[in-house]
């Protein structure tokens, strides 16, 4: 656990995508899409053994559909920037790829299903030396059918955001409403005091003038940009 006096209420987490892509982060980017080196060359790793090879990150190439490894990697990313917040500061929690993908799994019961993803989100949350009382912001992201979007669970102020780039409103199904309630499970056997609040949420999209109609490759780095900016909810 980090230490109080290396956290900092200063610490900037936000994404600034006003701010110009620095000169290192080009020649990282001609680099990889260079096709020097091998596909399977380690480009990202953490101190705990998470790591993503080349051909990973040649998925940010325009036309190419992103790796969900990708996505991974940069919840690591968002969650190092989360441990040196102040002590006071709400927690954002990033979660990988898999801790929603385990209702996908056809094979599993629907017991088999919950009981997966509320594993894979405590991992998640213990890798944060924390517990889910203290989490202020979930960040939940989504592959579904090729297509990736983004949960937001807001235990502060009680709301369930879904972000999508796509202009298209009936697409989740039931999903939302599972993970839900798979949430509430989870919180009311913890004995969280908002457990019974939060089952009274209704999951909703977010509204956004700019959504995209034709646009099939790009939903990964979205996504992305949404958790990288998404820093607080009304």
């Amino acid at each position: 656990m980090k230490s109080e006096y290396l956290k900092s209420p200063y610490i900037i987490r936000a994404v600034d995508i006003i701010k110009g892509v620095p000169r290192q982060e080009k020649r990282v980017a001609e680099w990889i899409f260079s096709l020097q080196g091998e596909p399977n060359d380690i480009v990202f790793h953490t101190l705990d053994g998470f790591s993503a090879e080349m051909f990973h990150m040649e998925s940010f190439f325009p036309t190419c559909e992103l790796f969900g490894h990708v996505i991974d990697c940069w919840s690591q990313v968002l969650n190092l920037d989360e441990s040196k917040r102040a002590p006071k500061s709400p927690l954002r929690v990033y979660c990988k790829t898999d801790v929603t993908n385990s209702y996908l799994e056809s094979d599993l019961t629907e017991s088999q299903r919950k009981d997966k993803f509320i594993e894979n989100l405590v991992l998640s949350i213990e890798d944060m030396d924390a517990s889910l009382r203290y989490v202020g912001l979930l960040f939940l992201p989504i592959i579904r059918s090729f297509h990736i979007f983004l949960f937001v669970i807001n235990l502060q102020h009680l709301e369930f955001v879904i972000i999508d780039n796509n202009k298209v409103d009936d697409r989740y199904g039931q999903l939302p409403q599972i993970i839900k309630e798979y949430i509430v499970d989870y919180l009311k056997s913890q004995n969280h005091p908002k457990a019974e609040m939060f089952s009274h949420v209704m999951p909703h999209r977010l509204e956004m003038p700019w959504r995209t109609i034709n646009n099939h490759i790009d939903c990964g780095v979205f996504t992305m940009r949404h958790m990288g900016t998404r820093r607080v909810l009304p």
